[in-house]
């Protein structure tokens, strides 16, 4: 049987207990039990200070388990409006793709058919 998602929460405020420097993660507590969760940072969060709470997406699976990942939605929103030009670079070629960043460390995959003169 698989882990099929029973339950998706958007817009979750969790509280951020304390910043792994060396991971790179939140370490968030969620829940009426208070588990503790790891979050990975954006790039550009790594600089900031620590937030009291940050928003999240929970998703609870048949099983039982939760799975928390940051709204990157909201995050997206703050920086950006739709139709806005955003300037990505190339931050790994793969056979079929490049994966593209921009400077706040959200990535794009570009497919290499859908590039009109691809380079050699």
């Amino acid at each position: 049987m698989t882990d099929e998602r029973l339950d998706m929460k958007q817009g979750v405020q969790v509280r951020v207990m304390r910043v792994d420097g060396i991971s790179h993660e939140y370490v968030v507590e969620y829940g009426d039990d208070h588990k503790l969760f790891r979050v990975p940072q954006l790039p550009f969060q790594r600089s900031l200070p620590q937030p009291d709470t940050i928003d999240c997406v929970v998703e609870e699976t048949l099983t039982g388990s939760i799975t928390i990942r940051q709204d990157y939605e909201k995050i997206v929103r703050r920086f950006y409006k739709e139709g806005q030009t955003v300037p990505f670079s190339i931050k790994q070629p793969y056979t079929n793709y490049y994966l593209m960043q921009e400077e706040h460390g959200f990535t794009a995959r570009l497919d290499k058919k859908n590039i009109p003169n691809p380079p050699c």
